[in-house]
Order: C-alpha cells, then sequence, then structure tokens
C-alpha cells in the first residue's frame, strides 16, 4: 500500500483533544473518542499521507496502522473508496491485537464510541420543583421520580 485510504469529511464533526481526537458522525448520531494512535492514523487519512511515511515518522509497525485502518473502516470513518488489503481481514479483534503483540499494547489503536441523544430522548417530561427535598429523605431512591404535577416523590 502506497497511500493511505483518504478519511471521511462528510457529515462529521471534529474536535481536537489534546492527542486524542472526537469524531461525531451527524449521520448515525455516534461520538468516537479516538486515542493517540488512532488519532495521529487519522490525521495521516485525512492528509492523503503515504503508509511509508506514517510508518517512518511515528515509528508505527504496519499492524498498527492496519489495526486502526481496519476500525475505521468498520464504523465507516473512511471515504467511500478505501479499497486495500489488510492482513486481519477474516480475524476477530482478539485475534488482530493477538498478532499484533502485547508488548506494544500501549500503543493500540482504540476507537470508544457512544451513542449520543437525539433531542427527543433527552426531552422529560417531568419537572421537579425541588429535587433535593426528595434526596433528603431516608426513605427515598437515589434517583428523583417526579409525578405529572411537577412535585418528586419517592
Amino acid at each position: 500500500m502506497k497511500q493511505l485510504p483518504i478519511a471521511r469529511t462528510e457529515d462529521i464533526v471534529i474536535q481536537q483533544l489534546g492527542k486524542e481526537i472526537l469524531v461525531y458522525d451527524l449521520k448515525t448520531h455516534k461520538t468516537y473518542c479516538l486515542n493517540e494512535t488512532s488519532s495521529i492514523v487519522f490525521q495521516a487519512c485525512g492528509r492523503n499521507a503515504s503508509f511509508e511515511e506514517l510508518k517512518r515518522k511515528h515509528k508505527f509497525s504496519e499492524n498498527i496502522i492496519f489495526l486502526a485502518l481496519d476500525e475505521f473502516r468498520r464504523e465507516n470513518l473512511l471515504a467511500e473508496n478505501h479499497q486495500y488489503n489488510s492482513p486481519f481481514s477474516g480475524m476477530s479483534r482478539r485475534e488482530a491485537i493477538r498478532k499484533v503483540g502485547f508488548a506494544s499494547a500501549a500503543a493500540l489503536p482504540v476507537i470508544a464510541f457512544l451513542v449520543a441523544p437525539t433531542a427527543v430522548m433527552s426531552a422529560s417530561a417531568c419537572r421537579c420543583v425541588n429535587p433535593g427535598a426528595c434526596l433528603s429523605q431516608t426513605s427515598c431512591p437515589s434517583t428523583v421520580n417526579c409525578n405529572p404535577s411537577g412535585v418528586c416523590a419517592p
């Protein structure tokens, strides 16, 4: 592989957080947190860097780069024309990590994600006037429940 696949730029929002990157997918409403290794590979894909340049500059093994690329492909973070042959094709992530080796575990690319709530999910029909009053009672559960009138109820 000479050139890295192109990172997707449409319908996503990218925010740099120190050495990590947050990527929000506007289509799926998923938020991805890319660790330092994944961030470096993702940024290299964004500027159309060469595979060899990434290996040389950051001293990444081919397996580390392919592991990151496979994660990007799985999460649809690469542009449509992301054709490459991965040495991990048909392997589970666990098998791929075994192949990479546990010695380089600290540098493994990690992409954590969560699903962001939609506006409808975040809206609540219940409004507590004084949620602290319910929490101060010993018989109330740790979460505050409200009845339709907006008064806290145990």
